[in-house]
């Protein structure tokens, strides 16, 4: 299924988090002005889409989940202990479309490398958080009916490796939102996110859901996830 009236709300102390600054700092007046001008600027030339489906999971057996038959096997401990609840999987792409890309280019062709690096950051921030509402409110679409999403997982990220975006690309018709994948796994238009989550139901969405973070060493690691 493709989604393309969903739009995501851009929070300004995420675009701060991402440009390095601490909890109750701000920028100069000069930096405040480019992120402001950069963040009404991404609104306008974004065109974001989402695709996703769904597959049901046929077994969890140490470090792979299984899915239906003839569908790809997923290789990850922390995404098997994830799922290991869960009877069906989703896979997802999320993009902000290539208009964004470009004009990044475009700016640091002209030099001007510290308004690329500011639209670069609002652009990151904007497709995590088209992500996250994208997961939001199908979980909340699932909650009528006894159920929840897990935490979501992206190829390259925690234990999972970045030669399964392969993988989520070939259960996804990625071009009909008009993203593709490079011979090194990466995502064109570039603001763009893969992954994956699971749905539980019934007595394992009462539960604790379970956080790989958790049972992490790297406690200032910036990818960590709280319980």
């Amino acid at each position: 299924m493709v989604i393309t009236d969903m739009y995501p709300k851009i929070e300004r102390d995420q675009v701060y988090k991402c440009l390095g600054y601490q909890p109750g700092t701000e920028p100069s007046s000069s930096t405040q002005a480019k992120i402001d001008k950069y963040l009404k600027r991404t609104t306008q030339i974004i065109t974001p889409k989402v695709i996703y489906t769904g597959r049901s999971i046929k077994a969890v057996e140490g470090n792979r989940v299984h899915l239906d038959d003839h569908q790809p096997l997923l290789n990850s401990h922390k995404i098997s202990q994830t799922l290991k609840r869960s009877k069906k999987i989703i896979f997802f792409i999320t993009t902000l479309g290539k208009k964004i890309d470009n004009e990044i280019r475009k700016l640091m062709h002209q030099g001007r490398m510290s308004d690329a690096y500011i639209l670069d950051t609002v652009g990151s921030v904007a497709a995590e958080q088209l992500t996250k509402t994208f997961q939001e409110q199908f979980g909340k679409s699932m909650c009528p009916q006894g159920m929840r999403t897990t935490l979501r997982f992206s190829p390259g990220y925690c234990d999972w490796n970045i030669k399964e975006q392969e993988k989520i690309f070939s259960v996804l018709d990625s071009s009909s939102i008009e993203v593709h994948l490079t011979p090194k796994y990466m995502m064109v238009p570039r603001k763009s996110v893969s992954g994956i989550f699971g749905i539980e139901h019934g007595e394992s969405a009462s539960k604790k859901p379970f956080n790989p973070c958790d049972h992490c060493t790297m406690k200032h690691c910036s990818m960590r996830r709280e319980s």
